[in-house]
């Protein structure tokens, strides 16, 4: 198996993505606005397996606070097709902490919609 960034289960999935080439791209074949594999839309796919989100920002940062973010928007995406409404697509925001100064410590936090 290639060097790859998604997990294992997505190459034995045979959900990964492929380039014009027809090349892994490393990275899952997903809905950037769904969250749903494009083989498979009862498959979601989540933080570590997902590619770029948008031509803008290119992929989303890989962090607890990312993953629990999109696990909850996914999970109001399955109520919305179980319900038969209309699904809502929605990107995660981003939180961000950093360290500003070592001494004294001082940190900072942003924060924004990936939109």
């Amino acid at each position: 198996m290639p060097p790859h960034q998604a997990s294992d289960m997505v190459w034995y999935a045979d959900l990964i993505g492929r380039n014009k080439d027809g090349k892994p791209t490393g990275w899952a074949d997903m809905d950037p606005r769904y969250f749903t594999a494009r083989g498979d839309d009862s498959v979601c796919i989540l933080e570590g397996s997902m590619g770029a989100l948008s031509p803008h920002f290119g992929h989303c940062p890989k962090s607890g606070h990312g993953a629990n973010y999109i696990g909850r928007i996914a999970a109001g995406n399955i109520g919305q097709r179980v319900r038969g409404e209309d699904v809502v697509a929605d990107l995660q925001d981003n939180l961000c902490y950093m360290l500003v100064n070592g001494s004294p410590h001082r940190r900072s936090r942003s924060g924004s919609p990936m939109r």
